[in-house]
């Protein structure tokens, strides 16, 4: 039996979004973006994937706010 293309596809839509995620630094970077995480970690009370997520929330909602003022 051979699947179509189209079967994968439909296939890949139904795919669960993986729940991991690995990053990567560059080298002139960890010592900047680091301390700057474990401070966070320690002011908020929240895991180092809690800040993160929180950071992307905060950017997005920047950068929406940002395209509003514009309209």
């Amino acid at each position: 039996m051979y699947i179509t293309r189209t079967q994968l596809e439909i296939m890949s839509e139904f795919r669960q979004q993986k729940q991991t995620f690995c990053m990567h630094y560059r080298k002139g970077e960890v010592s900047k973006i680091i301390p700057i995480e474990h401070q966070l970690m320690d002011e908020t009370g929240k895991s180092r994937s809690d800040v993160h997520k929180d950071a992307i929330k905060f950017y997005f909602n920047a950068r929406q706010q940002s395209k509003l003022q514009l309209v």
